[in-house]
């Protein structure tokens, strides 16, 4: 019996360190917002940034076609929109803000391609976060398009159908 007390005591130990991780894991993440879920496979989630943090590079306004809906209409979309680009990081940052308005067309290829392949009710839908998942599946194309994880975000001034 006298063995099994220090075995015992040495798995306690181990449990309450194991579940004082856990909770200080729980609580740091609860402190320091919710955990990114928009994030894309294999890269980090993007820290939430002060609108300082950010710098907006303009895109010109998308005119588009939608996919052909449910009724058979084939709908038009138009979206003024602006990346987001972190400004943590100045020499990468002005890098990413210089390739976006340089290669200007990408960034717009990438939107209309994104666009092209919603119809009007998948963007309408009152009951899902549709613009939301339409901003964070933009950026995340842009992320990709141009190899960056400082695309942070999309801003949309303008959307009509």
């Amino acid at each position: 019996m006298d063995k099994s007390k220090p075995m015992l005591m040495s798995i306690l130990i181990l449990l309450v360190l194991v579940l004082g991780a856990v909770a200080g894991l729980f609580l740091y993440t609860m402190r320091s917002g919710k955990a990114d879920a928009s994030a894309p496979a294999g890269q980090a989630p993007a820290p939430r940034l002060n609108v300082d943090q950010i710098t907006k590079v303009p895109l010109s306004t998308v005119s588009t076609n939608l996919r052909q809906g449910s009724g058979g209409a084939r709908d038009y979309v138009k979206l003024t929109l602006q990346v987001g680009v972190s400004n943590t990081a100045k020499k990468e940052s002005e890098a990413v803000v210089k390739s976006i308005n340089d290669n200007e067309a990408v960034a717009l290829d990438v939107v209309n391609g994104v666009l092209r392949n919603k119809t009007r009710d998948e963007l309408a839908d009152p009951d899902l976060n549709t613009l939301q998942d339409l901003k964070d599946e933009i950026a995340s194309k842009l992320r990709d398009a141009f190899n960056t994880n400082l695309i942070v975000d999309v801003y949309v001034a303008e959307i009509a159908y």
